[in-house]
Order: C-alpha cells, then sequence, then structure tokens
C-alpha cells in the first residue's frame, strides 16, 4: 500500500499535476533568462541573434510586454522602421485601445518621411480621442518632440476649446519657447498661466524674471505685459511691476504700483515690500515716495480696513519704521572701498562702532530723529518701538556720539520685553556705550548682572563675551584669560565669536602673558589706545600708542601700535604720517599688513597708481604665504585694466 501511494505521488510530480503552478513559475524563469541573454546579446551589438529571441518569446506569448519593448527599442536604435511599424501595428491588433503605441505608429510614419500621412493620422486618432486629456498631452510632447508648430498650436488651440481650458498647456509651452528663445510666445503663456492660476502667480513671474536676466527679451517682454494689462490690470500688473523692478526701470515700476492702488490688505503688504526693496537698492529717493505714500493712504482712506482694525497702526508703524531707515542710510556715509589691510579683521574686540563723518546733512538728521520720534510717540504699542528705540541709539551712539542719548534710547529698546533678539543687541550696546563714556566699572558690574539673571545659554555666552571686553580694556588680563578659557571650553566650533576669543586669547599670552616687565607696561599703554579708540577719541589714542613706539620699541605690541596709529593717521588723512608709521614696521610681523597699506594709500588717496602697483607686487615677492596674495593680485588686475583703457 505505501508503495502504491508512493509511485502516484512520483507520477504527479512528473506531470505536473500535483502542483500546476511549478510549470508557470518555469516558464517565467526560462523568460527571464531569455531576456537577460537577449539585452547581453545587444549589448555585444549581436542585434540578429537578440532579435530572434525577442521574436521566438513574442511568438510564444505575443502579449508579452516586456519582450515587445526590448524589440520596440531595438527597432528604434538601429532605424528598422518598416519592422518597427509591423510590430507596433502587430500589438494594435491584440491590444486596440493602447494610446501610446497609436501614437508611435504615427510617429513610424513620419521617421519613414511620410509626414503627410503621419499628421493626418494623429489628427484623427485626436478626434477618436477627443474626450482624453492624456491623448492631448501625448501629442503635445510629440509635436514638441519633431517642433511641429503649426500642428502644436492647432493641438493646444483644439484643446483649450475641448475643455474649455483656455491655460491649457500653457506652462509646457512657455518652457518650449524660453527654451527656443521665443520670450515673446513664452511671455504670452506665462501670463495665460498666471490668470487661470493666481494662486500660482508667482511662478509664471519667477519663470520672467529668469528670461529678463538675457537682455535682447527685455522690450519683447514689456511689449506683451502693455498690450495684456486689460485682461487683468491687478494680476497682470504685479508681474509687471516685478519685471520692471528686475531690469532696473524703478520709476515705471512704481508708476505700476501706483496704477494698481489699494484695496485691500495685500495691497499695503506688497507696497511695504516694493518700498524696502527699493532701500536695499539704494533707490533712496523713491524708496521715501513709496513708504510716504503707504503712510498717506493709512490716513486719509476712509475703508473699514484702515479705520476699524488695529490693521492700520501695522501699516503705518512700517511704513514709518522703513521710512526712518532709509533716512538713515542716505544720512550715513559710503565706504569707497574696504581696506584690504585691517587690524585684526572682524573680530568683534576691535571692531570700530564709529561712523568717521566729516559733514552730516543736518536737515535729514533731524528728519530722521523726527521720524524715529513719530513711531514712539502715535504708536507706542507696535512691535516697531523697540526696533525704533535701537536706531535711534545707534545713531546717538555711532553717528553724533551722543552717548547720553544713545544710552537713554538702548535701555528703552532693551526694557520692552518683545524681541529677544533686539534686547541682547541694546543690552551689548548698553555697555558698549558705558565703555564710551569711560564708565567701564559701570560696564563690568551691568554685564555681571546679567550673566547671573540670563536663562538662556546664547545670551550668557554673549553676555560673557561682552564682559571679558570689558576686563580686557581694564586691563585685568588675567581675569580676561579665565573667562577667554572658560569661553572656549564652552562654545561650540560653530559659534560666531569663537575664532575671535581664540584671537585674544592668544594675543594677550603673546603680547603680555610671556613678556618681561617692561613689554606689560608696554601693553597696559597700549590698553589704554585701544580704550581711546572705544571712547571716540582717536587722537588721545595717537598718543598713547605714540608713546608706545617711542618709549618701548623692542616690545612686541610696539608694531601693533604703530600699526593702529598709521590706520588712525589714513582716517586723519594724514598720509606722510600714515607713510612712515608703515615703513617703520614693513619687516616686523605686521609687514605683509604695513606694505599692502602703503600701497593703498597711493591707490586710493594720492592718487599714485604706478607706486601702488609696485608696493602691492613687493607683497607678492616678500609675503607669498600672506592671506592677502590672493586680494593684492585681483587689485593689481584691476589697475592694469584701468591703465590698458585710459
Amino acid at each position: 500500500m505505501n508503495n502504491l501511494l508512493l509511485i502516484i505521488i512520483i507520477t504527479f510530480l512528473l506531470t505536473g499535476q500535483l502542483f500546476p503552478q511549478t510549470t508557470p513559475f518555469l516558464l517565467r524563469q526560462d523568460e527571464n533568462a531569455s531576456l537577460k541573454r537577449a539585452t547581453q546579446l545587444e549589448r555585444i551589438q549581436l542585434y540578429d541573434e537578440a532579435e530572434a529571441i525577442y521574436k521566438s518569446l513574442l511568438e510564444k506569448n505575443p502579449s508579452n510586454t516586456r519582450a515587445f519593448l526590448q524589440l520596440k527599442s531595438l527597432y528604434r536604435r538601429n532605424n528598422n522602421f518598416s519592422a518597427l511599424e509591423t510590430l507596433i501595428k502587430n500589438r494594435l491588433a491584440l491590444f486596440p485601445n493602447d494610446l501610446q503605441s497609436h501614437i508611435e505608429l504615427g510617429e513610424v510614419l513620419l521617421l519613414e518621411g511620410e509626414e503627410d500621412r503621419a499628421l493626418e493620422y494623429w489628427e484623427n486618432l485626436i478626434l477618436q480621442y477627443k474626450h482624453s486629456q492624456t491623448a492631448y498631452r501625448i501629442m503635445l510632447q510629440m509635436y514638441m518632440k519633431y517642433h511641429l508648430d503649426t500642428p502644436l498650436k492647432n493641438l493646444v488651440t483644439a484643446g483649450r476649446v475641448q475643455f474649455n481650458d483656455p491655460s491649457m498647456f500653457s506652462l509646457e509651452l512657455a518652457n518650449a519657447y524660453q527654451a527656443k528663445q521665443q520670450y515673446k510666445e513664452a511671455t504670452h503663456e506665462y501670463i495665460t498661466y498666471a490668470l487661470s492660476h493666481p494662486r500660482r502667480s508667482k511662478t509664471a513671474s519667477q519663470k520672467i524674471l529668469r528670461m529678463s536676466d538675457v537682455e535682447e527679451s527685455r522690450t519683447l517682454i514689456k511689449d506683451v505685459f502693455f498690450n495684456r494689462l486689460n485682461e487683468n490690470e491687478s494680476l497682470i500688473g504685479r508681474l509687471y511691476s516685478d519685471f520692471l523692478f528686475k531690469t532696473g526701470e524703478y520709476l515705471e515700476a512704481f508708476e505700476q504700483h501706483d496704477q494698481l492702488g489699494f484695496e485691500m490688505k495685500s495691497d499695503f503688504e506688497r507696497w511695504l515690500k516694493f518700498a524696502e526693496n527699493l532701500r536695499k537698492e539704494q533707490q533712496y529717493s523713491l524708496s521715501l515716495k513709496a513708504y510716504s505714500k503707504i503712510l498717506e493712504t493709512t490716513s486719509l482712506r476712509k475703508i473699514n480696513l484702515i479705520n476699524k482694525s488695529p490693521l492700520a497702526n501695522g501699516f503705518s508703524g512700517e511704513a514709518l519704521y522703513g521710512l526712518a531707515l532709509t533716512y538713515e542710510q542716505l544720512i550715513l556715509p559710503e565706504l569707497s572701498f574696504k581696506s584690504l589691510a585691517e587690524y585684526y579683521p572682524n573680530n568683534i574686540f576691535f571692531e570700530n562702532h564709529f561712523y568717521s563723518v566729516e559733514s552730516i546733512e543736518t536737515n535729514r538728521l533731524a528728519e530722521t530723529f523726527t521720524l524715529y520720534d513719530s513711531i514712539l510717540t502715535s504708536l507706542p504699542s507696535t512691535i516697531f518701538s523697540p526696533k525704533a528705540h535701537f536706531r535711534i541709539g545707534e545713531i546717538k551712539y555711532r553717528l553724533t556720539q551722543d552717548f547720553d542719548g544713545a544710552l537713554g534710547a538702548f535701555r528703552l529698546a532693551s526694557s520692552m520685553l518683545k524681541e529677544e533678539n533686539i534686547i541682547r543687541k541694546a543690552n551689548g550696546r548698553i555697555g558698549d556705550v558705558l565703555i564710551a563714556k569711560g564708565d567701564l566699572a559701570s560696564a563690568l558690574v551691568f554685564f555681571n548682572q546679567l550673566t547671573l539673571t540670563e536663562k538662556s545659554n546664547e545670551n550668557t555666552i554673549f553676555y560673557l563675551t561682552k564682559k571679558c571686553q570689558v576686563q580686557f580694556l581694564m586691563g585685568e588680563l588675567d581675569s580676561a584669560l579665565v573667562l577667554l578659557n572658560d569661553l572656549v571650553f564652552r562654545l561650540d566650533l560653530t559659534n560666531n565669536s569663537y575664532n575671535d576669543i581664540l584671537e585674544l586669547r592668544g594675543f594677550i599670552e603673546e603680547k603680555y602673558s610671556r613678556a618681561d616687565a617692561e613689554a606689560k607696561d608696554a601693553f597696559l599703554l597700549y590698553l589704554e589706545g585701544e580704550k581711546s579708540l572705544k571712547q571716540a577719541n582717536p587722537y588721545q589714542a595717537t598718543v598713547y600708542f605714540s608713546e608706545v613706539t617711542n618709549k618701548y620699541p623692542q616690545s612686541p605690541i610696539s608694531v601693533n601700535a604703530a600699526f593702529r596709529n598709521g590706520k588712525i593717521a589714513v582716517q586723519m588723512g594724514k598720509y606722510d604720517e600714515a607713510l612712515t608709521e608703515f615703513e617703520s614696521i614693513k619687516e616686523s610681523p605686521f609687514g605683509d599688513k604695513a606694505t599692502v597699506m602703503i600701497g593703498e594709500i597711493y591707490d586710493r588717496y594720492t592718487h599714485g597708481s604706478n607706486q601702488a602697483i609696485q608696493w602691492y607686487l613687493s607683497v607678492l615677492e616678500l609675503f607669498p604665504e600672506s592671506m592677502l596674495v590672493e586680494p593684492v593680485r585681483y587689485r593689481i588686475r584691476e589697475l592694469s585694466q584701468d591703465r590698458e583703457v585710459n
């Protein structure tokens, strides 16, 4: 009995009747192996053998999609169009609704040189599938692929009517036109897209602005905007104003914004952004005009949006603040160039806070203070009051050196518990002003108190850094070093102050800690000069720095004092004195910077370009490892080009 059962099981296994799924599995394995073999043959260019395998697979199973696709690709790659046509027709006999194959059959006719037949075939196909957007989309790609412009336009027109969508394919068409540098047609389509998709109008705007980078496109784009403005003046007008701004036609952009007017919240937001962008582009007169327009409208227009909601104060506050910032930028001096050789560049412990201004337009300065006062008195509850107090403090501290006035403004800014960033900056400035007033003891007490009560680690680090600066200027160098070491331990390497702290620590250790008694005296005298600079008194600073160089010429800090003196002399316009100072240290550790400064004096101040180039070249020769080599080399090229032009 057991033997009989075993014989039956073996028989079923051999005939495949016990596990009928085994045979298809084996077939699939065989099919995969055949396809893999065929693709390998293709790689070694044995195309006939590969074709034979694909055909064999299709004979066994005509609906084998993988074999069909591989064979179609093979025929197309080898330009065997008649075989490709037969293959696709056979496929359509099996799958008469295969839209992709129908469209590809027309493509084969086109590739065989029968364009008229192909176009007629495709037109009939679209009529057959006129309710399918997919058919239109595939045909669009086909027409674009072969640059069939007339059929393309007819297809788009028919599709827009059929689906009642005036923007159908507008983005695709616009991108295609832009790629072919047909800027007029592209702009039309981008505008069409924006009109039907107002929430995505920013996409259209960005595309048009990118096109405007090509100068020859601008007139064409402008004409399209001008001719289509009346279709939707609000939306198209915004796109047009962005274009005008991007191309530098600021006055026309202003006029376009003016025509759009003020109707709703978005209009005020648009004007505020426009005014801010004008300020950033240094179009100050137009920026002032734009901010004034907002203020005028918020005060005169009798609409609910303004008079019966807190939005009025918000818009007025932003406009007043922007207006004041614009005035502030107008009165601040513009640096004609940035010196290549700075004293510990960008280091917070040595930075100069004060503007060097020979003459200030007093009317504008008075207008600026009046505007800030207007914010503070008329809009006390807005978020702009702390910012306004801070800006007033900055002007009084850095520009007019009204230290008492600045102190009051910064204290008001720090007392308004609204913006932590403003509070931290204002507190930092309170310490700076106390230093400027000569009251370093109070500055030290102030930062000590802040570090004891502050809960934020970021703020604590900031206040400890400011405390360290006070200790440094007071000559409490041992305490400063202890704090510097603590900060190095606590700070992350990515912190903005990390390198500055390392630099100051190395500076103190090299110039003071490892120096002899006489050199330490020289260092403390040098600190009096640093302190004078922090008190906006460069004249007094030169007295101390000169005493260091005269009394302690061999001290490590002597070259620092000489370099400081040279920079101050340049600032005061005493160029001969500056040259003397820099030439005295051109063979010191400050040699590269001193040599660059000599070049800059001839270059920027005395118009001696030949001498400037010679000094710059000596930097490249004598200090090849200096970090100033590349910017100096660039400046030499600029000067050489100027001489060739002249």
